[in-house]
């Protein structure tokens, strides 16, 4: 059965305590041991495994055009097997000016036009991509 819920996902893997995005703990934590009976674990060490290229956040957009936009489409799960990732990436998007000098604009308290990226906008505006992989 697929799972689109890291907590869920955590625990089906047969993990046991508090699952946090965003959070990670430092001391020691329980984990099914292979008799079946929580066993303490120790953190393990962090390495950056990959890194991706870098991308211009201002070339993503809200529906809007009024600010940035990145997506909601990053997440991680990970079991003591390894991790699978996936994360919105801007690499390959361009920056509009038109779509700047709007935002800056309304930031000034006077806007101006709202452009139409289709014609005002390189045609790499809001090409974000989600990238992915299992480390």
């Amino acid at each position: 059965m697929p799972c689109h819920d890291a907590a869920t996902a955590w625990k089906r893997a047969g993990n046991s305590g508090p699952f946090k995005i965003g959070h990670q703990r430092t001391a020691a934590r329980t984990g099914r041991g292979p008799d079946g009976h929580d066993q303490p674990r120790s953190p393990r060490a962090f390495a950056t495994v990959t890194r991706g290229a870098a991308g211009d956040a201002r070339a993503s957009s809200a529906n809007s055009l009024t600010s940035e936009f990145l997506g909601d489409y990053n997440d991680i799960t990970a079991s003591g097997a390894g991790a699978v990732a996936v994360w919105n990436d801007m690499r390959n998007a361009t920056d509009c000016l038109a779509v700047d000098a709007f935002r800056q604009s309304l930031a000034n308290g006077s806007p101006i036009t709202k452009p139409a990226p289709a014609t005002d906008c390189p045609a790499t505006f809001g090409n974000s991509d989600i990238f992915g992989g299992s480390f």
